[in-house]
């Protein structure tokens, strides 16, 4: 029976590791990066490398919603007119990695909308199919970004008449 031997590096050195032997020759270990970046995992059984010892793995920065940014007319509180296509687009770069979510909510349920897709950046296009209230949720890793909800008045400009002189 040998020792086994564990050893993470990281780009500002050792890497504390907690090992727990589960049963005999069976062993749990965890580690808790505190920094993005490329780090260096050695495993050792009786002195020498396991096979493929000398693993690569690499962390992502943390995830923060807080950087993301949306803005555009389909956001604004006012302005958004029933079957006039409106945009508006959100910026993701800096969030770190995750998943963007929108939902957009009207008086008569959920909306569809299209979105075009570029590096870190999704440009949205939906259009309101009657008037009253309307959410659009943004989230990014599923957090709220800064922000969100939106809560955007549509009105129905082909029934107001003007009468006058």
């Amino acid at each position: 029976k040998g020792n086994m031997n564990i050893h993470i590096r990281s780009k500002s050195g050792t890497v504390p590791i907690k090992m727990v032997e589960k049963e005999p020759s069976l062993y749990e270990c965890s580690y808790m990066p505190e920094e993005d970046g490329d780090y260096v995992i050695t495993v050792k059984y009786g002195g020498e490398n396991i096979p493929g010892s000398r693993f690569k793995t690499h962390v992502e920065p943390p995830t923060n919603s807080s950087r993301c940014f949306a803005s555009g007319p389909g956001l604004e509180p006012q302005g958004v007119r029933v079957g006039i296509p409106t945009k508006f687009e959100v910026r993701t770069k800096d969030a770190g990695l995750g998943d963007l979510e929108v939902a957009i909510l009207g008086p008569d349920g959920p909306l569809e909308y299209n979105c075009k897709t570029y590096p870190y950046t999704y440009d949205y296009t939906y259009e309101a199919t009657s008037p009253g209230l309307y959410t659009v949720d943004v989230k990014f890793a599923g957090e709220h970004i800064p922000s969100s909800p939106y809560s955007v008045a549509v009105t129905d400009t082909s029934k107001v008449r003007i009468i006058g002189p």
